[in-house]
């Protein structure tokens, strides 16, 4: 259900049904990648790094899938990072 509200741009009906599946089974890995693939759909890369992380520490035959993400996250975060002289 969270992959056709994706696929539609539905970004709160999404996350209503990640939170649903994640409070049936909170280490699943399919919804926990969905809900960071939101949150950096959101900008909110930090979040979406803490779930990535997470889920490669449960679960360590995970990184290399999501090793990836979070590289690109950790680059999208310093871009959008104020600089300061």
């Amino acid at each position: 259900l969270a992959e056709q509200a994706l696929k539609t741009q539905q970004l709160k009906q999404a996350k209503y049904c990640l939170k649903c599946a994640l409070k049936t089974y909170k280490d699943c890995a399919r919804a926990i990648i969905l809900r960071a693939n939101i949150e950096q759909i959101l900008g909110n890369y930090n979040k979406a790094i803490k779930l990535y992380k997470h889920l490669a520490t449960k679960n360590i035959e995970y990184f290399p899938v999501v090793i990836d993400e979070i590289v690109k996250c950790y680059q999208l975060s310093s871009q959008n990072s104020p600089t300061f002289i």
